[in-house]
């Protein structure tokens, strides 16, 4: 997933699952993408979308 274009990093949280992306900006990265990225995964799903 870190290798989408505007993720600058992924952050996974091993406790319950959900990771934490840091995006260069929200608009070139749509929610619907990362979810899709993260389906392929079977333990993380998302939780937050964070500009840095």
């Amino acid at each position: 997933m870190s290798k989408l274009d505007g993720v600058i990093r992924v952050h996974p949280n091993g406790l319950n699952g959900k990771a934490l992306v840091y995006v260069k900006d929200k608009d070139k990265v749509t929610k619907e993408q990362m979810e899709e990225a993260l389906a392929k995964t079977e333990k993380l799903r998302l939780r937050k979308m964070e500009k840095a």
